[in-house]
């Protein structure tokens, strides 16, 4: 009796060791289990987001390739006119040689200054567009490894963009206006003389210096002139018709705004305002071809400009593929902006 007593008193610890084993494992599995689901819900809840961000990134870029292929299109209209004459000179023209070619053609200067106003206004496009959609990247931005290091880079892209838009609206495009109106004063003015044969036709020196005088005499022109010359945003071109050991006095002329301040060397002045008047009488070709190619190299840097944005958001498309892994943006906007990739400084696309 007492042996099957002791009998079912071993067996019934065992029942219970049994039970509380098994109770054990279902409560581990339970909890791993529930560990692995709130891991999968973790790393689909990411999954997901990086697919939204990877597709809103990709709506980003392509309006903004849209905006740069037709800004990129109007660049070339512009820049190409200007190569095709530089290349019939074999690619060693000078400025002088340049402004021969572009005389020939009455029609080119206006027509590259109607070209340089639509590429002006591509670039506000751009820039507003990316003003626009910078409350969608930034979002994106902030969530991936070296989030604020982008953001930094995209914030400075669009400082650069608004930079070049008001180099072009304030330079170029304000300039090359101004200079077709100085020519058009000089060829009329020119034409009124020859009209009442007010000298000698055969004497070109003497023609010159009559056109010279009646300008320097006529208040209305006087300010055109002068006009360009005060203008700090023009001072590329205007350095052009200042003696070189006095550049450093003529930059000196403007304060930190830009504002002319009254007797700094604004004795200058009269001597560039007269090198530039003899300039547009005897080579106008040569005063009209400063401009433009001044103008030439601002739309390759606006277009260079407009085009970091969209290698930067590649990079971003990069990271978000790639989760992140071992992203180092500095490499990776470098390798991208290399001939390998989008080649920033050789391709106009």
């Amino acid at each position: 009796m007492f042996d099957q007593l002791m009998a079912e008193k071993v067996q019934l610890g065992f029942d219970i060791a049994t039970s509380v084993t098994i109770i054990g494992a279902f409560a581990s599995w339970a909890w791993q289990s529930g560990r692995r689901a709130r891991r999968d819900r973790q790393i689909g809840i990411r999954e997901q987001t990086r697919a939204a961000s990877l597709e809103k990134v990709g709506e980003i870029l392509y309006e903004f390739e849209n905006v740069f292929s037709k800004l990129i299109a109007a660049a070339d209209k512009f820049e190409r006119p200007i190569t095709v004459r530089w290349d019939k000179l074999g690619g060693n023209g000078t400025v002088e040689a340049l402004g021969e070619v572009m005389v020939d053609d009455a029609n080119f200067f206006p027509q590259q200054t109607e070209y340089l106003q639509d590429l002006l206004l591509l670039v506000e496009e751009m820039y507003e567009t990316v003003q626009v959609r910078r409350y969608s990247v930034y979002p994106v931005l902030d969530a991936i490894p070296e989030g604020e290091k982008f953001l930094q880079m995209f914030r400075q892209d669009m400082v650069e963009i608004a930079g070049v838009y008001n180099s072009l609206q304030g330079g170029p495009a304000h300039l090359l206006p101004k200079l077709q109106e100085l020519k058009i004063c000089v060829d009329n003015t020119r034409s009124e003389i020859i009209r009442q044969q007010e000298v000698d036709l055969n004497d070109e020196i003497a023609l010159n210096k009559k056109v010279f005088d009646t300008l320097t005499d006529d208040s209305a022109f006087q300010k055109k002139i002068l006009g360009v010359i005060v203008d700090k945003d023009n001072a590329d071109f205007t350095f052009w018709f200042v003696p070189e050991e006095k550049e450093p006095l003529f930059a000196e002329a403007w304060d930190e705004d830009g504002k002319i301040v009254q007797g700094r060397n604004t004795d200058l002045f009269p001597d560039v305002w007269g090198e530039l008047l003899w300039t547009m009488i005897r080579k106008p070709g040569r005063a009209l071809s400063l401009g433009l190619v001044g103008a030439n190299r601002q739309v390759m840097n606006a277009r260079k400009e407009c085009k970091d944005i969209l290698i930067k958001l590649s990079v971003i498309t990069n990271a978000l593929l790639s989760n992140g892994a071992d992203a180092d943006l500095d490499v990776l906007v470098k390798r991208y902006e290399s001939a390998a990739f989008f080649d920033r400084e050789g391709s106009i696309r």
